[in-house]
């Protein structure tokens, strides 16, 4: 974890036993913390009140999420909701357009995850692919990039050196 290299703790896919009282799970997501780095969870199903306490536990973003009330209630806990499009849950087209459905038109707290999908499903892009959905599916042409660049760099908290075209940072 204090490798430079290192931005997140997780997948947390092992919540239920941090739940259960698993303290050694625990100092991991605090030492995480600790670092200054982000915990991924992976909490398919969460209810509100699980993801209540994850978030309590140090967890800062979840990608698990599959119909747009998922997405909202993630967004109303306070995580960075990350839209997943992979070979498994090609889902992205679709929670867009229950988040517009919804009225979640501001995407601040959005970003995209292609979540370790197979090669041969990048045969027609990798971000540049999720990035076209976005805008076929209703995201402004500036939100659907950030969501895919600056976005990700504030929630790593690297917005100094990644997310865009400026002086001193890397696109």
């Amino acid at each position: 974890m204090e490798h430079d290299a290192v931005l997140q703790g997780g997948e947390l896919t092992g919540w239920p036993k941090l739940m259960a009282g698993d303290d050694m799970m625990l100092h991991w997501m605090q030492e995480t913390k600790r670092l200054g780095k982000k915990v991924e969870g992976h909490f398919p199903g969460a209810s509100e009140k699980t993801l209540a306490k994850m978030m309590l536990f140090g967890a800062d973003c979840d990608h698990e999420a599959m119909t747009g009330e998922e997405v909202r209630t993630r967004l109303l806990q306070g995580y960075t909701v990350s839209l997943r499009h992979s070979s498994i849950r090609p889902d992205l087209p679709k929670l867009l357009q229950e988040i517009h459905e919804l009225d979640i038109a501001v995407y601040d707290k959005f970003i995209m995850t292609t979540d370790g999908s197979s090669s041969s499903f990048y045969e027609n892009g990798m971000m540049d692919m999720l990035i076209s959905i976005a805008m076929e599916n209703g995201v402004p042409e500036i939100d659907a990039y950030n969501m895919a660049t600056i976005n990700i760099a504030r929630h790593y908290n690297m917005e100094h050196l990644h997310g865009c075209i400026a002086t001193g940072r890397f696109a």
